[in-house]
């Protein structure tokens, strides 16, 4: 632990809150392994552990915590709707996991965030992994040949592993050394010649590529600077959750099209589970606006790899935007501010979750925890022109030193 955990020799509270986060997302990751199956010990370890250090977080919270007025409209109308589709469409209490830690770690520092959840996260990645190789945990391969690794299913490893990999990127940004990206490259291979996750692997390296890229002086600056840029990463999610469901539609309609089946095939047939999806809602227009707005419910929404999809589906239109929002509040803030590592990270992550369902998830979208750090911070320093003024100084410091 150093300077990010603590202050003159003393547990800063915020990080506190941080802290619990890390231990919460550790336990729901060894629960998506055969860890938790060992025994008795690790089973009930991993199902009620986690509830400790929410409450906890929560009974600090309630002692001395103030949010401003802004930061608690949004995120009460946040809750509200999640409530809602608890009680009415059976939504796991999972969800109260991201948005209690959204609230709670938005006084904290999102570096701690990332870096904390990188330490939990590719712990369990290595440990499951070793296990795995070594025959203490079953390493089952049956689904068409593709190894789970320990895993409960071939593909949660290596979605692990991407978010620890962008968590990482964004914590220690121009300080990644070779030996990182070594070893990031090398597990990166290996998930894919085991688990054949394909989109992780394209995924992990056009992370890598990207900063590589953004050492390059324009390059920088054109994300800083260039308008069209600026407007597509500002907006990134909005856009590609409006494509993806636009393009979703068009294949609905013409399924049976050469091209369509082509696609389909490409995509593991995550369109045609789209399609499926979507002829669940209702035939009476009243219920089908119903179900734009708060969701479909369990029993009609089944499993989409797309989280702009499962947004869409689960929840409803309102909370899709809200979580599309959020995150193109932090690439706003991000960018203006000369955090470009933490852009391209977010970028990677909204293309990602194009084909895979991690946008909403507790546990493998660390980004979102910090969302309302930045939403605040676009409160505190007013007008784009300021923001620019302290990049461009910071960035020739750093160029002429």
């Amino acid at each position: 632990m150093n300077y990010f955990i603590f202050k003159n020799g003393r547990i800063k509270e915020s990080n506190v809150h941080v802290l619990c986060y890390a231990i919460c997302v550790f336990l729901f990751a060894i629960g998506h392994t055969k860890i938790q199956k060992i025994n008795f010990f690790t089973s009930i370890t991993v199902t009620y552990g986690k509830f400790v250090p929410l409450i906890l977080s929560f009974i600090l919270i309630i002692k001395k915590r103030r949010y401003n007025t802004r930061s608690l409209i949004l995120f009460s109308v946040f809750l509200l709707m999640i409530g809602y589709s608890f009680i009415v469409n059976d939504l796991s209490y999972v969800a109260f996991f991201l948005v209690f830690f959204i609230l709670v770690c938005g006084y904290s520092d999102e570096s701690t965030i990332y870096k904390l959840y990188v330490y939990g996260v590719f712990l369990v990645i290595l440990v499951t992994v070793i296990l795995a190789t070594t025959g203490f945990l079953e390493n089952d391969n049956s689904w068409y040949g593709r190894y789970d690794l320990g895993f409960t299913y071939c593909t949660f490893g290596p979605n692990l592993f991407l978010s620890a990999t962008l968590a990482l990127i964004a914590w220690k940004k121009e300080k990644m050394s070779w030996a990182h990206w070594i070893f990031i490259l090398l597990l990166n291979q290996f998930f894919y010649w085991k688990t054949n996750t394909d989109a992780i692997y394209l995924s992990v390296i056009m992370a890598f590529i990207l900063w590589l890229a953004i050492h390059n002086r324009a390059v920088d600056r054109i994300i800083i600077y260039n308008k069209i840029v600026g407007f597509l990463c500002d907006h990134a999610y909005t856009i590609i959750a409006i494509f993806t469901i636009i393009f979703q539609l068009y294949y609905n309609a013409h399924y049976l099209n050469g091209s369509m089946v082509a696609m389909n095939r490409l995509l593991s047939t995550r369109l045609i589970m789209g399609r499926n999806v979507f002829l669940k809602y209702g035939p009476e227009l009243s219920q089908v606006i119903h179900e734009l707005i708060f969701g479909m419910g369990v029993e009609k929404a089944s499993y989409l790899d797309s989280s702009y999809l499962a947004l869409l589906t689960y929840y409803g239109i309102p909370m899709m935007l809200i979580f599309c929002y959020l995150m193109n509040v932090m690439c706003k803030n991000a960018r203006i501010n000369g955090n470009t590592y933490l852009v391209i990270c977010l970028m990677v992550f909204a293309v990602h979750s194009i084909t895979d369902p991690q946008l909403s998830s507790f546990r493998a979208n660390p980004l979102i925890i910090s969302s309302l750090i930045f939403f605040m911070e676009g409160k505190k320093i007013n007008g784009i022109k300021k923001y620019k003024l302290q990049y461009t100084i910071r960035k020739q410091e750093r160029w002429y030193k």
